[in-house]
């Protein structure tokens, strides 16, 4: 299912992107970090999500 859902961004990432970081979001368990994904080929751009756990570990990616 990941790669149905990953393929039509991870070409689009291949040809060349920016990853500009906005805020970080603390929250009671988590630190959530957003960031703003644009493309070379001046298309839609995403937010990406990326939520860390207390000691560090990755707790999910949400790119919307």
């Amino acid at each position: 299912m990941s790669e149905s859902v990953s393929g039509p961004i991870a070409s689009r990432l291949a040809a060349g992107f920016s990853a500009n970081f906005r805020t970080e979001l603390k929250r009671t368990h988590f630190r959530t970090y957003l960031w703003k994904i644009s493309f070379r080929d001046d298309g839609d751009e995403f937010v990406a999500r990326l939520a860390r756990t207390a000691d560090g570990q990755v707790a999910g990616i949400l790119i919307n």
